[in-house]
């Protein structure tokens, strides 16, 4: 089956959907919105599979499924993981970087910040840590403040 040009795929073994989304653009590792729903950073169901690459930003349809892929800058192209899932090795952002790369495209404007983000379980040194890779003080200064609104209200004004 074909997955894109010059990716296949075999009709009895369809990979799972971060397999497709690591294969079909590469360099990428699955990020943003899509990990941050997998981590339960935010509480939405997330439709498309968004990923980050150090090549030009794209998307693809396969299977009826919406594949994103969004450029930042190859010193921030890491903080992912090679996680079993599914029977596959799947690369995800850890939960640190996805919120951080998410943060670099609201910082960008390029995107919004959710209203419900839920950053209990994340560490305040390791965003910092990953926010610095951009290079940017003002995203390292958005980190702050999105963080420190989050862990004190359930509600975040940008």
């Amino acid at each position: 089956m074909k997955l894109k040009k010059g990716v296949y795929s075999l009709e009895s073994y369809l990979p799972s959907e971060l397999e497709i989304a690591n294969r079909v653009y590469s360099p990428s590792y699955v990020s943003l919105e899509y990990a941050l729903m997998f981590y339960s950073i935010i509480p939405d169901t997330v439709y498309t599979v968004t990923s980050v690459t150090t090549k030009s930003t794209r998307e693809f349809i396969i299977n009826n499924v919406s594949y994103t892929y969004s450029k930042i800058k190859k010193n921030a192209f890491t903080g992912y993981l090679r996680k079993p899932m599914e029977g596959d090795i799947v690369l995800i952002a850890e939960a640190e970087k996805a919120f951080v790369d998410y943060l670099y495209f609201v910082d960008l404007g390029q995107k919004t910040v959710y209203d419900r983000i839920n950053v209990s379980k994340l560490s305040k040194n390791k965003l910092i840590e990953c926010a610095k890779l951009f290079k940017r003080k003002s995203l390292t200064k958005l980190v702050n403040k999105i963080y420190g609104q989050s862990r004190r209200s359930k509600t975040i004004i940008y």
